[in-house]
């Protein structure tokens, strides 16, 4: 019979396992951090909205190892050996735990068993790149921090090149990896899961430092000397993009800015255009992911339309001790509705408004 438990720990602790705290184990890492820098802006009424520090916790990362464990499903649902669905590990966002496609299903497909240890490291928006930086590879840390042996690690998405490529660069070969699919129902003798919560609102610090030590060190100083003020553009992306950003970088060019569009660098390119930047602007996008290999004291404005107001990267800079500012776009603020019913909003810029902004950060 199927059933539910809404974290991994309460089914821990209802099983049959002894010594259950051998089974799920939580890091001392630095999961908390007082926000210190505020966001800078024209529109103060939003200041009230940035999160404080009692609004952005989250819940502590975990490892947890599940003996007999099965992940199955293209999004890599985690059940266990009793054929309960551990839900803060399977989690369907926009969906509530009973609404889950485990508990649609007539019946599974056919199980296959490995004798080995796996790790489930899926997440369901892990083609975006902001979430597979932060949502997916940090989840890494926690198996190396608890020396965990692993012959092969699940994905749902890891085929597109920011994905190989960080994978490569992580040491992990593509021979250990297994990808999710529709029919996939595979039971390990050792199933390890880790903690599945979106940082979609606030990235850990320890989030951040993993990234930056395991990625800087392929930092190249000599690449990108001349590009100190950037705009990244999204004029190839589906969503946010600048309307008005042709005449708007007609303004940016008179202040040293140049135009990059990140889909034509690899990470590592990506990598050496943010260590060596010195101010960044751009409309809110998973290009600003890499502000996590900038130095602390750059300068960052941010470009939001007024339908989407975002505070991951205020988070970020706040991490990477950035001097943070944003530009609400032309249109009416809408504020009383589901951030995601607007995610894909484009931006008009107010030139004016612009003028200020960059006034304000005394360049």
């Amino acid at each position: 019979m199927r059933g539910l438990s809404l974290t991994t720990w309460q089914w821990l602790k209802q099983s049959k396992l002894k010594n259950k705290k051998r089974y799920y184990q939580q890091p001392n890492f630095k999961d908390n951090k007082v926000w210190e820098l505020e966001p800078k802006g024209l529109n103060k009424e939003l200041h009230s909205l940035y999160p404080g520090q009692e609004d952005i916790k989250g819940q502590p990362a975990f490892m947890a190892l599940i003996p007999k464990g099965r992940v199955w499903g293209a999004n890599g649902a985690i059940i266990t050996p009793d054929n309960q669905l551990l839900w803060d590990v399977s989690k369907e966002y926009f969906k509530k735990p009973k609404d889950h496609s485990y508990f649609q299903q007539k019946s599974l497909p056919p199980l296959k068993k490995t004798s080995g240890t796996v790790a489930v490291l899926t997440y369901e928006f892990s083609p975006i790149y902001y979430h597979w930086m932060f949502d997916v590879l940090p989840r890494l840390a926690l198996l190396e921090h608890f020396n965990s042996k692993v012959d092969k690690y699940v994905f749902n998405c890891h085929n597109l090149p920011f994905q190989q490529e960080t994978l490569a660069l992580l040491g992990i070969p593509k021979e250990k990896v297994i990808t999710t699919h529709r029919r996939l129902h595979l039971q390990a003798k050792n199933l390890l899961v880790t903690f599945r919560g979106s940082y979609s609102w606030c990235m850990p610090l320890w989030c951040c430092q993993f990234l930056r030590d395991r990625f800087l060190v392929y930092k190249d100083p000599k690449q990108f000397p001349d590009k100190k003020r950037i705009f990244i553009s999204r004029e190839h992306a589906r969503a946010r993009k600048v309307l008005n950003e042709e005449e708007m970088m007609t303004l940016l060019e008179d202040y040293g800015f140049t135009k990059v569009t990140l889909e034509s660098l690899t990470v590592v390119e990506q990598i050496n255009l943010f260590a060596n930047v010195e101010v960044v602007i751009s409309p809110h996008g998973s290009g600003l992911s890499n502000l996590v290999f900038s130095n602390p004291g750059i300068k960052v404005l941010e470009l939001l339309a007024p339908s989407y107001i975002h505070f991951c990267f205020w988070v970020l800079s706040n991490h990477m001790q950035h001097d943070y500012y944003y530009l609400v776009g032309k249109g009416d603020l809408v504020l009383d509705e589901p951030a995601h019913y607007h995610y894909k909003d484009d931006i008009l810029v107010d030139l004016n408004k612009l003028k200020t902004m960059l006034k304000m950060m005394k360049l």
